[in-house]
């Protein structure tokens, strides 16, 4: 079982990532925005980052750079 933190602003892409990992067994959070997703990561420890590298604000790249940053 892993925890998976999802930043995709697409609910629809979203809404099936997080139900297929939670039915694996997974712990899943699912944010809509970079900011969010920054602050989630600062709150929590996460095993995946799973991000929309297409994010309005920053692109997934520089988030996960930043995640791993801090």
């Amino acid at each position: 079982m892993a925890r998976v933190l999802i930043a995709e602003h697409n609910q629809t892409v979203a809404n099936y990532l997080a139900a297929s990992l939670k039915k694996a067994g997974n712990i899943v959070e699912v944010v809509d925005n970079y900011l969010d997703a920054w602050r989630a990561a600062s709150r929590n420890s996460f095993d995946i980052l799973m991000v929309d590298v297409v994010m309005p604000g920053i692109d997934g790249f520089v988030l996960a750079q930043k995640i791993l940053q801090d």
